[in-house]
């Protein structure tokens, strides 16, 4: 179990998180010059380290962090917890026109996420995520060793979590289904905690009006690559009212699996997409939605990512 009446250091398979709770602005992105103040990003590879994250413990559902929870779903048979993590190998690139392109597990090419940086000063980057918000991020780099520390304020906890979630939902829709991310968000998914917890947004959302579950429907299937990019939202909205209504009457153990099904019949989803991939990242993007929840984002107290300079182009 995650519960402990003291903080604890978790290891968090992060790629890298890019919102924090400081004043947002919109603003025009302006990457480094040579010779300026962390002029040392541009277009070089920095590999993902780690990222600690320490709680109160309060959690309500396991993070994608608890070191014991990752050492029994990627390394069953060893002693120890494992030394790497879910999205071990991923990479990240600072680029001259200050997008920060990911390269998630088992991808070979640098996705754009939608990340954009800006440098301040010699100790602080404005990040993005999304297409008009920027926030502040403390960040230190140790020539000798290459090391990359940034250093965002707890408050963007939800969205170095969801940012996370999406990039292991990108693995999901396109990448391995046989390496370690697929492997920990099946986990996550079954996690006993997380099944009840799921069931009782479920049984909520069966009592609602069949616009407004449709519309909460939506919104947790809205990461790319999940929804089919030709229908309309007004369509989509139409085509899962029956997936509510399914929903009806169902036990409560029964739901997840009722919904997995009622939306792989519901043709809404991208075509792209097998019934395996689906049914997986149905189950995750519903992980998602509970790990988001207030009591889970305010037991965080403090995140600290590594990166570090990588060989190579």
């Amino acid at each position: 179990m995650l519960r402990r009446p003291s903080a604890q250091s978790l290891r968090l398979w992060l790629l890298f998180p890019v919102l924090t709770a400081f004043p947002a602005c919109a603003e025009e992105t302006h990457a480094p010059v040579p010779d300026a103040a962390g002029s040392f990003l541009l277009d070089n590879p920095w590999q993902y380290e780690s990222t600690t994250l320490v709680t109160n413990g309060n959690e309500a559902v396991p993070f994608p962090t608890d070191s014991a929870f990752l050492a029994t779903v990627l390394y069953p048979d060893a002693a120890a917890a494992p030394t790497a993590d879910a999205l071990d190998g991923s990479r990240v690139r600072f680029g001259a026109d200050g997008r920060l392109l990911i390269e998630p597990p088992s991808f070979t090419e640098y996705q754009d996420l939608g990340s954009r940086y800006s440098v301040v000063d010699s100790s602080v980057l404005r990040l993005k995520l999304d297409e008009d918000i920027f926030f502040a991020w403390g960040y230190h780099y140790d020539r000798p060793s290459g090391t990359l520390l940034l250093d965002p304020e707890p408050d963007a906890s939800q969205a170095v979590l969801a940012f996370v979630c999406d990039v292991l939902t990108t693995v999901l829709v396109d990448g391995a289904l046989d390496g370690a991310a697929a492997a920990v968000t099946d986990a996550l998914s079954a996690d006993p905690r997380v099944t009840r917890a799921i069931s009782s947004e479920l049984a909520a959302l069966a009592t609602l009006e069949h616009q407004v579950a449709a519309e909460w429907l939506l919104d947790v299937l809205s990461p790319n690559g999940i929804l089919d990019p030709s229908l309309a939202g007004d369509v989509l909205v139409e085509r899962l009212g029956p997936v509510v209504q399914a929903l009806a009457s169902v036990e409560p153990d029964a739901l997840t699996d009722t919904l997995v099904g009622a939306l792989l019949d519901a043709n809404v989803l991208a075509p792209e997409l097998s019934s395996e991939r689906a049914e997986k990242v149905i189950r995750f993007v519903l992980y998602r939605k509970v790990l988001l929840g207030t009591q889970n984002l305010a037991s965080v107290e403090r995140i600290e990512l590594e990166l570090k300079r990588a060989g190579g182009s």
